[in-house]
């Protein structure tokens, strides 16, 4: 299974300023660098809690069988599915969505399954969001060392968002 995640950027362009605001940085001139650090801090506070935090346009995809249906599990919190495709007949309109789970009815033998869905808070948490500063600022301030391990602050702030089975 192939996921691949895609932040809002109008979203991103709004925390960028924040980030730099926590930076008490001014000007321009390093929005391209902040830019991928945040990303990054974003994508390391994701994966301690196994959601996506913000908005984004979210793909999976996947060869399955199915004598029956299949259920997919998707990375909440889930706002919306936009598409689901099998091969290549779009069958969004007959599956259903519970929760952070698709069901895709029909019978199909080793077809590739695409889900396009948006997910993420659309109001982050401010302790989140500060999780995130705090690894875009180690990041930032030490670009050449090794991050093995999130800043401690970070981690205690992230832990009562972790997911653990469901969500």
């Amino acid at each position: 299974m192939r996921e691949t995640i895609i932040p809002d950027a109008t979203v991103m362009a709004g925390y960028l300023s924040a980030f730099k605001n926590h930076l008490r940085l001014t000007g321009g001139d390093m929005d391209s660098d902040l830019t991928q650090i945040l990303d990054a801090a974003f994508k390391s506070a994701e994966h301690v809690i196994g959601r996506v935090i913000p908005v984004s346009q979210v793909t999976v995809e996947g060869k399955y069988t199915s004598v029956d249906s299949i259920v997919l599990r998707l990375r909440g919190p889930v706002i919306a599915l936009d598409s689901v495709i099998v091969g290549a007949d779009d069958v969004t309109d007959s599956c259903t969505l519970d929760g952070n789970c698709v069901t895709v009815p029909g019978s199909f033998e080793n077809q590739e399954v695409t889900v396009t869905y948006t997910a993420g808070w659309e109001s982050i948490p401010a302790d989140v969001l500060n999780a995130v500063f705090l690894i875009g600022s180690s990041l930032f301030s030490q670009p050449l060392d090794s991050v093995e391990t999130l800043p401690k602050a970070s981690s205690i702030l992230l832990r009562p968002y972790r997911t653990w089975g469901e969500e």
